[in-house]
């Protein structure tokens, strides 16, 4: 099993937090402008609350959420060809490849095959994915 930086008490808030589609007028793109920001860039410091958040469900039943986190995007229509999406994992993935050298420990003999174990590139890959489904 992969080793990973982040558990998976931390990656599932992470990944699967809530989008909010921002819509701005020309105005407010302009004003925002003055900062060499988007207005999306300028709601960034707000995507995380550090506070305690109370919110009700259809029943009208009180819930506490820790830590929660929004994604502000753009609505964008630009999707990136299944080629280059293919070519961007491949080089992640070649990115991430250990050396030639094999590190004690890191082999499981099977019958006559020898495996390794370590998959260092799996983070790599697994952040690059989550990057490219934002």
């Amino acid at each position: 099993m992969a080793h990973t930086a982040q558990s998976w008490q931390e990656l599932i808030p992470d990944v699967f937090c809530p989008h909010v589609a921002v819509m701005c007028t020309r105005d407010a793109e302009a004003a925002c402008q003055k900062n060499n920001l988007t207005f999306v860039e300028m709601m960034r410091p707000f995507c995380q609350l550090t506070a305690e958040a109370h919110v009700r469900d259809a029943h009208n039943q009180p819930h506490v959420v820790k830590n929660l986190r929004l994604r502000f995007s753009e609505p964008s229509t630009e999707v990136p060809s299944m080629g280059a999406t293919k070519q961007t994992m491949h080089n992640t993935v070649l990115k991430a490849q250990p050396g030639a050298a094999i590190v004690p420990g890191s082999t499981l003999q099977v019958g006559n095959l020898t495996l390794n174990v370590l998959t260092p590139w799996f983070e790599a890959y697994r952040e690059q994915y989550i990057q490219m489904m934002r």
